[in-house]
């Protein structure tokens, strides 16, 4: 099922989504394995790239899951994986998702600031997030990277105070 720019959609087991072209964008999957995953592909015009811009699409995914896919005892086991080659949503994405209750540990955020877009696969039933990155430069070659070969933010966090 294909996901285009400012766009959402949710698949059943068995289903899988694909999106294309994420650069000033960012991509967003939401998956409660077993049971529902969602795909967005979110432009820079919005709300998670500034307060003023105009759509809020995690704001509704989010609310269509409390509202119709889960019990809100449910939101612990939701998987987050955030797909981007910049930076500049990141930390809104992740105030928005800890004010709906999600934790660092159920995200995962796959950035490669050496891609020039994504495509991403987003297997529903397995969970499965695969991301294929074009490159910058024509003659080098395309990189892919799985979610599930990234850390979640809960552990990035945990290694990073233990540090200090």
């Amino acid at each position: 099922i294909k996901v285009d720019i400012d766009e959402y959609k949710r698949a059943a087991p068995g289903e899988i989504l694909e999106t294309r072209g994420v650069s000033t964008c960012t991509a967003i999957t939401v998956c409660l394995p077993g049971r529902f995953g969602y795909l967005a592909h979110i432009s820079p015009r919005d709300k998670i790239y500034g307060p003023e811009n105009l759509t809020h699409l995690l704001k509704h995914i989010i609310l269509k899951i409390q509202y119709f896919d889960i019990h809100l005892n449910e939101i612990p086991a939701l998987q987050f994986v955030v797909i981007a080659n910049h930076l500049n949503s990141i930390s809104n994405i992740l105030e928005r998702l800890v004010s709906y209750g999600v934790r660092l540990s159920q995200i995962r955020f796959l950035y490669n600031p050496d891609g020039r877009y994504a495509s991403v696969s987003f297997d529903c039933a397995a969970n499965a997030v695969l991301v294929e990155w074009t490159p910058q430069e024509p003659l080098r070659q395309h990189q892919c990277q799985h979610a599930s070969d990234a850390e979640d933010l809960g552990t990035v966090a945990e290694k990073i105070f233990q540090y200090r």
